[in-house]
């Protein structure tokens, strides 16, 4: 049950409408990804996430795709790929793309600054 509630705030990133990367909600509105995904304010206008990308046994959408646009001119933090920590957190606009639809629905990840969060040997699944 965990990873469905987490799976929601996992989203697609488009790049003038192909894939590109993935990226999460880490706190409202705001989407943490890699800098070698998005590496410039410049370069976000480019991008649309999409969220509720789930297909079902069928390979059939799960749910409907919802479409935000990123929001640069809000918040834009970034590292460096090369010799960096490699992220990017970018905020996302409140309503998606048709208006139907509020970011916080999508919920978030809180970061977790503990160390010792995961033990070795423990499983780990990554969604993306």
């Amino acid at each position: 049950m965990k990873a469905r509630s987490a799976a929601r705030s996992v989203c697609r990133l488009l790049r003038d409408g192909e894939w590109f990367g993935t990226g999460f909600l880490v706190a409202p509105g705001l989407l943490l990804t890699n800098n070698h995904v998005i590496d410039s304010a410049a370069e976000a206008g480019r991008f649309t996430a999409e969220f509720g990308l789930e297909l079902d046994l069928n390979d059939r959408p799960a749910s409907p795709i919802v479409r935000f646009e990123l929001d640069a001119n809000r918040t834009f933090v970034t590292s460096p790929f090369q010799g960096g920590l490699d992220f990017t957190f970018i905020a996302v606009r409140p309503t998606s793309v048709d208006g139907s639809t509020s970011i916080d629905d999508f919920g978030w990840l809180p970061m977790d600054e503990r160390r010792d969060k995961i033990l070795e040997g423990e499983p780990c699944v990554i969604i993306q």
